[in-house]
């Protein structure tokens, strides 16, 4: 077992690993559990958690580096380089759900030529754990918030951290629960300095940062993540505590760009005004974006964000069908607040960034059709389409297994853009064509719009003829038929 003092002595390296071969890992999105974009994606985003944890051994002067494949460009053998230059004492490898195999792969590359311990950690460990561990390259496994958790181990070793699994002697430890962080205000900044944050980008300004100001969700949507990853408390950190961090991003690396990851930033009104408030106080002059519900938004709310540099919103509308929300556990929001939210967002100039959930438990292609609908007629800035991916400990993962839909689920489809699995009415064949035509005539449709009445005439006969090609199975034209009334 390896012991405290021994790291203490020696450095400690968390990893972010590089890319799968045929996408782009996002480790921090979907709660942590991760996405793969095309390989064509620009997107790299930093992972949060890595940074955290980082930052909280640096302040406790633990020799710590970060290497961060993604935003390197690392590939595995450059990984393999780098690491046999610094021989560290210790490894911290954050893996994702979709990209689980390809991670696992890479650490056994890793101890084929290094002798040096592994901790894997990041919220896949909550969902796959007992796979993981008896992985034979896998030395210990960290659950649960990992920020504070590598200190632990410097400074008690694997059999007093909160939270670890781990190897001793042939048997498996399963050390106790790790709690969540309450006082999220007691946490260091990220260590930004150890990684190439100036290749952070979505497609905003650069140089881009993340930020997190609160942790967990209290609404208790059963197909959301978040509920396993942070929990239904919503733990929050003060207005000062924040700004404070935002000023030290622009002071200290030039931040121009800056997204907020919490799942519901604006959940408390007042803590959003004093945020918001405060930014302007201080003159601090940035962009950034959040993602929200749209019933803790208000006119006021929003034109507050917008003096304190909001550029956009990112807003989950999920799904026409309020009977497939209802069944969700996720509260209906009315059509017109919705719509109207949307509109005064562009009114004042904050982009929308609107997600729907396609092939919800009980919906019908008719359903389907009508989101579609939904989502052109409100016309928001950008759209994006997605289907139920469920994930193991949420509701809808165990009413997916009672149905027998989701058999045979391979994690490297988990990654946000595949079809796990189809419902009671849709098929997962059906409802990869329905994606797919949700997603062509979203862009036919918003192509149409910038270029004029004869161009968007032409642009809506298109969409017709891909809606008929592409979604008729059988010679079943209803659902067509009720797209086109829906417009």
């Amino acid at each position: 077992m390896l012991q405290a003092e021994y790291i203490k002595k020696n450095m400690v390296t968390l990893i972010n690993p590089p890319s799968p071969p045929k996408g782009v890992s996002n480790k921090d999105t979907m709660a942590g559990f991760g996405q793969v974009y095309e390989k064509s994606s620009c997107v790299r985003m930093p992972v949060l958690d890595i940074l955290y944890a980082a930052g909280s051994l640096k302040q406790n002067n633990v020799e710590t580096n970060v290497i961060d494949c993604v935003l390197a460009g690392f590939s595995p053998k450059e990984l393999i380089k780098e690491l046999l230059s610094k021989r560290p004492s210790l490894l911290g490898i954050r893996v994702s759900t979709p990209t689980i195999n390809w991670d696992l792969s890479v650490i056994k590359k890793i101890k084929q030529r290094l002798n040096v311990k592994v901790v894997v950690f990041g919220p896949h460990t909550l969902i796959d754990a007992e796979n993981i561990i008896k992985n034979p390259y896998v030395d210990a496994l960290i659950q649960g918030e990992p920020e504070l958790a590598f200190l632990d181990i410097v400074t008690q070793g694997f059999k007093d951290c909160p939270g670890l699994w781990f190897k001793n002697n042939g048997s498996m430890i399963k050390n106790e629960k790790r709690k969540f962080i309450d006082n999220l205000d007691s946490l260091c900044f990220p260590a930004w300095e150890l990684v190439p944050y100036q290749n952070n980008h979505i497609g905003d300004g650069r140089p881009f940062f993340t930020i997190l100001s609160s942790r967990g969700c209290s609404f208790g949507c059963r197909y959301c993540p978040y509920l396993i990853s942070q929990g239904r408390t919503w733990r929050k950190r003060s207005p000062a505590s924040v700004v404070d961090e935002i000023e030290y991003l622009i002071k200290n690396f030039g931040m121009r760009s800056l997204l907020f990851r919490d799942p519901e930033f604006t959940l408390d009104g007042k803590r959003t005004e004093e945020i918001c408030s405060l930014i302007i106080e201080r003159g601090l002059k940035f962009g950034w974006r959040c993602e929200t519900r749209i019933d803790t938004l208000d006119k006021n709310l929003l034109l507050l964000m917008k003096r304190s540099g909001c550029k956009a919103v990112n807003l989950g509308v999920e799904s026409f069908s309020s009977a497939a929300l209802e069944l969700m556990k996720r509260k209906a929001i009315p059509q017109e607040k919705i719509t109207e939210t949307v509109d005064f967002c562009r009114q004042i100039g904050i982009d929308t960034y609107c997600f729907f959930i396609l092939g919800l438990p009980g919906e019908t292609v008719e359903d389907v059709f009508k989101t579609i609908a939904f989502a052109l007629k409100i016309n928001p800035s950008r759209v994006q389409f997605t289907f139920p991916t469920p994930y193991p400990k949420t509701s809808l993962y165990e009413r997916a297994k009672k149905r027998g839909l989701s058999d045979n689920i391979s994690w490297d489809k988990f990654t946000g853009f595949d079809v796990v699995t189809g419902n009671e009415h849709i098929s997962r064949r059906k409802l990869r064509k329905l994606i797919f035509f949700a997603r062509q005539v979203t862009y036919l449709y918003k192509h149409g719009l910038r270029r004029g009445p004869f161009y968007r005439l032409r642009m809506l006969r298109k969409k017709i003829l891909l809606g008929l090609k592409i979604l008729t199975l059988g010679g079943d034209y209803t659902w067509a038929k009720v797209f086109l009334e829906g417009l």
